[in-house]
């Protein structure tokens, strides 16, 4: 996870305090180098940490349009405008895998494009998506990539195989 994240956790939604707004969005990326074949099923899972929200708002799972992950403005902004899947912020659960985002016939057909390859993802606020502005909290905090326990994780169903890549031994 990457983006608005500190080393375990990261941020999604907005926020206004003291006459300044926020947003926080987040990266995703799957590791799909070892699949070949077609995915038919996907849902991400993740656990939340903290629920700060006193506005609901709708987290949206959509494509990442940059090719890699950087910390800048350009990233920052590169999302795409079909939603893969969604979650309202009061499911929030702090239970391990609790909150769910099943993938839509898009989000499948996108992770099927990066098949042997990465798979990009962002999180962001459908309120911070259409520009309105927050009044206070909402926003929530999860756990994030350095949590092995609380990683957010992507259960896929596909027919094809595993690849693996041989592993070279030194003597």
């Amino acid at each position: 996870m990457y983006g608005g994240a500190s080393i375990s956790y990261a941020y999604i939604g907005q926020r206004y305090i003291s006459n300044n707004y926020y947003v926080y969005r987040g990266l995703l990326s799957f590791n799909l180098t070892y699949l070949s074949g077609t995915i038919s099923n996907a849902t991400l899972k993740f656990t939340g940490s903290i629920d700060f929200s006193t506005t609901d708002f709708n987290i949206l799972l959509v494509e990442y349009t940059e090719d890699e992950i950087d910390n800048n403005t350009t990233c920052f902004n590169a999302y795409g405008s079909t939603t893969f899947g969604s979650i309202n912020s009061s499911s929030y659960s702090d239970t391990k895998d609790n909150m769910t985002i099943t993938l839509n016939a898009n989000g499948i057909t996108y992770m099927n494009d990066y098949i042997g390859d990465k798979c990009l993802f962002m999180l962001v606020s459908d309120r911070d998506i259409n520009e309105t502005q927050p009044t206070g909290n909402e926003f929530i905090k999860m756990y994030a990539n350095n949590n092995d326990i609380y990683s957010p994780r992507i259960d896929i169903t596909y027919t094809g195989n595993i690849i693996y890549k041989p592993t070279t031994i030194m003597m």
